[in-house]
């Protein structure tokens, strides 16, 4: 997960990056990409679902508003080109899950 987790903070964000990595499912580069956006997609449905507290997770999971930052101006293209509709939704659910945080751009100044 720290290799996964330093690519991913390396990954310059553009439209291409994202592309030429889920072009290529493959790819270590892929792999290390799911495996972070997976990992906070789950930490935001346990948030979403009530499993974890909302207070809680404001308080411990500040690199998920990194990870989705960073994805955000591209998330509507991976959604298309990967036909995969509902991909990242909890995570964006969770970010921008109030009116303060899609004013702020859903980071967490203002969740």
């Amino acid at each position: 997960m720290r290799e996964a987790r330093a690519y991913y903070a390396s990954l310059p964000p553009t439209e291409e990056n994202f592309l030429k990595v889920v072009a290529n499912p493959a790819s270590k580069e892929s792999s290390y990409v799911r495996q972070v956006v997976g990992y906070w997609e789950m930490a935001a449905a346990l948030v979403n679902h009530g499993t974890l507290n909302d207070a809680l997770a404001f308080d411990t999971l500040q690199e998920m508003y990194f990870v989705y930052a960073k994805i955000k101006p591209f998330l509507a293209m991976l959604r298309e080109k990967t036909n995969s509709p509902d991909f990242l939704v909890n995570m964006q659910r969770y970010a921008e899950g109030t009116e303060e945080s899609r004013e702020d751009g859903g980071t967490q100044e203002g969740r």
